[in-house]
């Protein structure tokens, strides 16, 4: 405890800041470091109650101020660290004191019993440095891990199998996501930007906090493979890129919008009959926002006079599909081929810029996809494969944005030069044609068939 707190005192010294070594603490001496209740009572009075046990205790604190550091984040990093790194470094000098005295007592037999009382101190010391290194890691303030890591995220999950054949499980995970880089240099309503390339001082963004909370089951029953979950994952001060010029929808920030919630279903089955198998899988999301906040969207019918349209709570997030379908039928063909169909379906989204959910376009439309693929298997490790996507070679739109058509003129030409004036229009991205592929894959370290294998 003591070379901890020394530790403290000398990377705060070293950082710029003096406090400690005016107030005599930056010494090995014992004396300095004591407190009459951490180091002196309560070990005693735990040792006492324990049954002679166990007991805890710490040293007096080591007084530090953080504002004469050099460089603030960065000197409250190091002399946090360095209580921690002065006990992993014990650690491994108690570690090669206990296995230097073990080579002494096999030169020196004669030794051993007097030995083993230092090899017993040798792993006190050891246990004692490294829970000591661990327990100040843990994020909660006084200990130093407040100082190193902002967030603490826990994660925990129950599983139980009632049966055989059936588990039900259940689950909870925090997580956190800092802002990029792009974000950060992007996060000025007052200087939008479309394309972010300079590295600028731009406010602060608080980093995106999720809680996801799962409940599901998987099993088999005769043939079938299936499993079912529902979820619910809510994000605080979700980072979301917010338009502000009105000539240029895509122009704009990253900010800060508050809380949004994705809650769904997801559904899978698998079935194998001889040469035949089946699968499907269905998905349900309610990805919503669950704050209010107000951006730029001219091109909405539903904006205001400020061409500004108001986002409300439980508004649907644009570009998140609220279900989707995926079936695929695969046949087992004589030798080493095998034949298969997929279906793909989903649902209609929302186009960037009605977040709001008002435009009078409405959703970009639904669409269900047909792809094939053949392939077969000339050895273990190589493979040829043929493919066909969109069979039938179905248009269709993965993203929107609202924006301004000029295009108005006769025959999609530069309406203005004619005097016809632009329009307010959903834009669509269209998602790929019909599309054919002939191929060959080797997996190298992959066996041959007929190979012994352990």
């Amino acid at each position: 405890m003591v070379a901890h707190e020394y530790a403290h005192a000398e990377a705060a010294y070293r950082q710029g800041d003096d406090t400690a070594y005016a107030l005599g603490r930056l010494t090995m001496n014992p004396l300095k470091h004591i407190d009459p209740l951490m180091t002196v009572a309560l070990p005693i009075l735990l040792w006492v109650t324990s049954g002679h046990r166990w007991t805890f205790g710490a040293a007096k604190p080591v007084p530090v101020n953080p504002r004469n550091y050099r460089r603030y984040v960065r000197g409250d990093v190091i002399v946090s660290l360095a209580g921690i790194a002065t006990n992993l470094a014990l650690f491994v000098a108690f570690a090669g004191a206990f296995a230097l005295i073990g080579f002494v007592g096999e030169l020196l037999p004669s030794v051993v019993e007097s030995l083993v009382i230092l090899q017993r101190m040798a792993i006190y010391g050891m246990r004692f440095n490294l829970v000591l290194a661990f327990f100040n890691l843990i994020p909660i303030p006084p200990l130093d891990g407040s100082h190193v890591f902002s967030r603490f995220n826990p994660a925990a999950g129950v599983n139980f199998n009632p049966r055989a054949g059936l588990t039900l499980y259940t689950g909870y995970s925090e997580g956190m996501r800092a802002p990029t880089a792009i974000e950060l240099t992007c996060a000025d309503p007052a200087a939008p930007c479309s394309l972010p390339n300079d590295f600028v001082a731009d406010p602060p963004l608080a980093a995106e906090i999720s809680r996801t909370l799962e409940l599901g089951a998987r099993g088999r029953a005769a043939s079938w493979q299936w499993s079912a979950a529902a979820y619910q994952s809510r994000l605080s001060s979700d980072i979301e890129f917010i338009s502000s010029n009105p000539g240029a929808p895509n122009a704009g920030y990253y900010a800060n919008i508050g809380a949004t919630r994705r809650m769904g279903l997801e559904l899978a089955a698998a079935r194998r009959t001889g040469p035949l198998t089946l699968s499907a899988r269905y998905g349900f999301i309610d990805a919503t926002f669950r704050s209010a906040f107000s951006e730029s969207s001219p091109f909405n019918s539903s904006a205001n006079a400020n061409g500004a349209i108001l986002v409300t709570p439980g508004d649907r997030i644009p570009g998140i599909a609220r279900q989707t379908l995926k079936l695929r039928l695969e046949y087992q063909l004589p030798g080493r081929w095998s034949a298969a169909a997929n279906l793909i379906a989903s649902s209609g989204v929302y186009a960037r810029g009605d977040e709001s959910n008002g435009d009078i376009n409405g959703q970009l439309p639904g669409y269900l996809l047909v792809n094939l693929d053949v392939s077969c298997h000339l050895t273990g490790a190589f493979e040829v494969f043929a493919r066909i996507d969109n069979l039938f070679d179905t248009r269709y739109y993965n993203f929107g944005i609202l924006g301004e058509n000029f295009f108005t003129g006769p025959d999609h030409t530069f309406g203005p030069a004619t005097g016809i004036a632009p329009v307010a229009t959903q834009f669509r991205g269209p998602g790929a044609p019909f599309g054919a592929w002939v191929g060959m894959r080797y997996a190298f370290g992959s066996a041959s068939p007929g190979a012994a294998q352990d």
